[in-house]
């Protein structure tokens, strides 16, 4: 991309115009109140300054009172809402219909006065001291007629009176949002004028720069061919402008009234769902790396290039059908989809922005100012979105955003921090990455449990006692995989099974206290439900992860976790030269040899009664009781039970229907009945022959028989 260098001073002058934007579009406060739909303008002068009608309006749902209404006092029991707010903030429908009312004492008379009226969702009547003040589209519940129209307004009217009754009309029976989204502006005739022009004219500012900066760079693809990020940026450009053209004031109603309702809703959703990936588009063609042309798809290129093409062609191919079902559909079947592609916006806003730092971070030209834009973008984008939802009142400002975005764009890296305060920042940064590296090696929610904020703090003997989950996990016949590697190809393997496993134990809320080379030992201090939430998420985990290394040519593995509850000691154990932090319990033994005995029946998960009675939502999950074992060391025997959850759906049927029978066979074996038992266990897997528990005692009794 072609930059121009600038210097400090213009950069300065940027923010200071960024800041004065901010300043000028804040009004200040002003005591008043409307409670209870009520608002005294006694102590206000109205003369010289506009309020907002925010606070207590009345509200009649599913009503439209007219002012006679009022008079006669045929009305239902009176509601208060807040405005501004929707129907959804209220748990109401947002397709019907509803009367706000307003009363205004001590107002200034005679005088003209004036209203900025907002649109709202999807037509009003607007009426004062029972006279039609304004409106948007019709609203005729006995003829069923509800037109809507998206218009913003202003409205003069001459007061006579000290007293002003608002009664507005909503009626929404053609958009999934419903109410009075913006504030309604009073103010005497001049003021409301300039309110009016101000907020047109800075719309328009920012289009009209917004529209030729994106003319501009869509032309200089013509002289450049190779300049696709420039294309990029011009048509997101363009986008903006339109989306600028059709929120806020919405000029480009008012250019054109009788612009269908409904289309000039599809370009502002339209330009959310194609801006995304032409944004998208353009980060990638401004920052990628020539020399670096390699889009096949691994972990290693996600993490280590900005913008990773297949990620960016997601994007593209996930926004295609909204588009569609945007300019094939009616609002009411479209509007439905925006909150999905809000969250996905979010979440590729956050994807962006890490390449953003990446570029930032490796000094691509051009990616300090991109850091710096983007920040506006997001900032806004936010604003942008929570104002869509009601959760602010703000008002639009990506327009803001993106045009302060474009300035930076137009800048190059033109100062350089002092030595001295590089060299500063470096050792800085070296002591965190220190300290970091040290704290990867002790787990912090070890330290959490020992009261420890951060490793620094650790002592020789510290130590806490807490009941919790012990979760041990081994990969099965792993000597023999090993034994057809290299040592360097052993630890990447494991590294990459680890890495594979370790985010689903913190997603659960436990921790891996030890890797014991193919294995490891986790700790779940919240709940047994996390712990066996875990272990059936790990192996269905085992399933990707065997999909990943068969393009490797590797040989697909199976893992075997026990889970056991009890008391735990943690603590830190050591001399003052060298300490770690250990486990001390009974309990971690127990899951130690638990996990063993998958081995024997072929099984994935066991866990112990002790967390089986633990488990808040045990109708969750799918278990059968296998068996009382007497653990080698051990002097009481121990109640296990097999989670299978993860098994394939026809696995699991069969395991459901034969239960009982399963149960009874068991039964009979711990009463010496061994041919009864083996019958039964013989027909189990005569319709299960994966039943591996079954088999293992098929096998027991027929040793014990003689055959």
């Amino acid at each position: 991309m072609i930059y121009k260098k600038n210097n400090i001073i213009f950069l300065i002058l940027i923010l200071l115009l960024a800041l004065s934007f901010n300043l000028c579009s804040k009004e200040k406060e002003i005591n008043y109140r409307i409670e209870k739909g009520l608002l005294d303008l006694e102590q206000i002068d109205l003369y010289n300054r506009n309020i907002l009608l925010n606070g207590e309006w009345e509200f009649y749902y599913n009503q439209l009172l007219s002012p006679k209404d009022f008079e006669v006092k045929n009305v239902d029991s009176i509601q208060y809402v807040q405005v501004p707010s929707s129907w959804e903030d209220l748990n109401l429908s947002p397709l019907g219909y509803a009367t706000y009312r307003l009363k205004i004492t001590h107002v200034p008379y005679p005088m003209m006065l004036g209203l900025k009226i907002p649109h709202m969702n999807s037509s009003y009547h607007l009426y004062i001291n029972g006279e039609l003040i304004a409106k948007n589209g019709e609203i005729d519940p006995e003829k069923k007629i509800f037109l809507p129209q998206h218009l913003p307004l202003i409205k003069f009217f001459e007061n006579r009176s000290p007293e002003l009754d608002i009664i507005l009309h909503v009626a929404n029976l053609s958009d999934n949002l419903g109410g009075i989204w913006s504030p309604i502006e009073l103010g005497p005739e001049k003021q409301i004028i300039i309110s009016f022009w101000k907020s047109i004219g800075i719309e328009l500012f920012f289009f009209g720069v917004i529209l030729i900066m994106g003319i501009y760079h869509l032309f200089l693809p013509f002289f450049r061919k190779k300049e696709k990020a420039s294309l990029f940026f011009g048509l997101f450009c363009l986008l903006i402008a339109l989306r600028v053209a059709v929120t806020g004031e919405k000029f480009l109603l008012q250019l054109f009234p009788d612009f269908p309702w409904e289309f000039h809703i599809k370009i502002e959703y339209l330009s959310i769902y194609l801006g995304l990936p032409t944004f998208s588009y353009y980060l990638f063609y401004a920052f990628r790396d020539p020399s670096n042309q390699s889009n096949r798809w691994n972990i290693k290129n996600f993490f280590s290039q900005e913008f990773y093409y297949p990620i960016i062609n997601f994007i593209f191919l996930f926004t295609v059908p909204f588009i569609l079902i945007t300019i094939f559909t009616n609002i009411l079947f479209f509007g439905k989809f925006l909150k999905i592609y809000q969250i996905f916006l979010i979440i590729s806003s956050i994807y962006l922005f890490y390449g953003i730092i990446l570029a930032t971070y490796k000094n691509k030209e051009g990616a300090i100012f991109s850091f710096l834009g983007i920040i506006f973008v997001f900032v806004t984008l936010i604003n942008d979105i929570l104002y869509a939802k009601r959760i602010i009142h703000t008002g639009y400002l990506i327009p803001f955003g993106f045009f302060v975005f474009i300035l930076f764009q137009s800048l190059t890296l033109a100062y350089k921090f002092s030595q001295s305060f590089f060299k500063n920042e470096e050792l800085t940064n070296h002591l965190k990455e220190l300290l970091l590296v040290f704290e990867k090696f002790i787990p912090k929610e070890f330290l959490e449990l020992l009261n420890k904020r951060d490793i620094t703090k650790i002592q020789l003997g510290d130590q806490t006692e807490k009941e919790m989950c012990v979760l041990f996990s081994d990969i099965r016949k792993f000597t023999s995989i090993s034994e057809k590697l290299t040592p360097q190809e052993n630890f990447r393997f494991i590294n990459l099974y680890l890495s594979f496993i370790e985010p689903t134990i913190r997603e659960n809320r436990g921790f891996i206290d030890k890797y014991l080379g193919d294995g490891f030992m986790a700790l779940f201090p919240a709940s047994a439900e996390s712990a066996v939430m875990a272990s059936i998420q790990i192996q269905t985990k085992i399933k990707e992860f065997n999909a990943f290394i068969f393009e490797k040519n590797f040989e697909p593995i199976k893992v075997g976790i026990g889970i056991h509850l009890g008391n735990l000691m943690l603590g830190v154990v050591g001399s003052e030269s060298h300490m770690e932090t250990t486990v001390i319990s009974d309990a971690v033994n127990t899951a130690a040899r638990l996990e063993k005995i998958n081995k024997d029946f072929g099984t994935d998960i066991l866990i112990t009664e002790s967390v089986l009675n633990k488990l808040s939502k045990i109708d969750d999950y799918k278990f059968r009781y296998i068996g009382t074992i007497l653990l080698r060391g051990k002097q009481n025997p121990v109640k296990i039970y097999e989670i299978y959850n993860h098994y394939d759906e026809f696995l699991i049927e069969h395991y459901e229907k034969t239960k009982e029978d399963f149960y009874k066979a068991i039964s009979l074996f711990t009463k010496n009945h061994i041919r009864e038992s083996m019958d039964i266990f013989e027909e189990i897997l005569k319709n299960n022959p994966y039943d591996n528990p079954a088999r293992y005692y098929h096998y027991k009794c027929r040793s014990i028989i003689g055959f």
